[in-house]
């Protein structure tokens, strides 16, 4: 009987109808996976580097330009003198010399022996140029020579042979005083000419006390020897 009601007390109680079986699993609710970070902004872009500032340059040295010699050229001699000096009776047609105008200062006189005589042509400088006939313009006394020496272009007769100075003689030799005068188209080239439009009284005026000495060259050179028709030197 004890066991009966054992058996009766354990017996399910749940409302009629009901049964043993276990309700249905419920699946487990999705887990939305984590959002990957936010990838790293890029770092702002740099600014370039400013070019490193330009280094000084030394100035560039002119070029040497080589002073042509005039054997021939005797200076500020008067028109005896001249003629003396060529001997006309004894020398042959042609011996030559130049020396300064005395009837025109600025001028020169180029002095020719022909037929026992010396002819004696007035050289004009004019606008930095020389010429004989005012056809043909020369830009300094050894291109004048240079020219006649090939042609005599109007002249009595072609230049032949140069009447040197005293104790010089063709070339220099002989140790005597020799004048030389300057290719002015070699002069510009080798650099030792300042262009007009770069030279300003404003940029003389603010220039530094401690200005090179090839600049001062440069500015006396300008201002001196390309108004000179020759730039003669003894």
């Amino acid at each position: 009987m004890a066991s009966t009601a054992a058996s009766a007390s354990m017996a399910p109680t749940g409302p009629p109808g009901a049964t043993d079986a276990s309700p249905p699993p419920v699946p487990p609710a999705r887990v939305k996976p984590p959002a990957p970070p936010p990838e790293p902004a890029p770092p702002p872009p740099q600014a370039a580097a400013p070019p490193p500032p330009p280094q000084p340059q030394a100035p560039q040295q002119p070029a040497p330009v080589r002073l042509n010699e005039m054997p021939w050229f005797h200076g500020k001699i008067l028109r005896d003198r001249a003629e003396e000096l060529l001997s006309p009776g004894d020398s042959p047609d042609g011996l030559f010399l130049v020396r300064e105008s005395t009837n025109f200062p600025g001028d020169y006189t180029l002095c020719v022996v022909f037929s026992a005589k010396v002819e004696h042509y007035r050289v004009i400088a004019r606008n930095n140029s020389l010429t004989i006939d005012e056809e043909e313009f020369f830009e300094n006394l050894s291109k004048l020579v240079e020219h006649y020496r090939a042609d005599a272009d109007g002249l009595c007769t072609r230049l032949t042979k140069a009447r040197p100075l005293a104790g010089g003689g063709e070339g220099g030799e002989g140790g005597g005083a020799v004048y030389r005068d300057v290719h002015i188209q070699a002069f510009k080239d080798a650099g030792w000419v300042i262009n007009e439009g770069e030279l300003k009284v404003s940029n003389l005026a603010t220039m530094s006390p401690n200005i090179s000495s090839l600049a001062i060259l440069h500015v006396l050179c300008y201002i001196f020897l390309l108004p000179s028709t020759l730039g003669l030197r003894r």
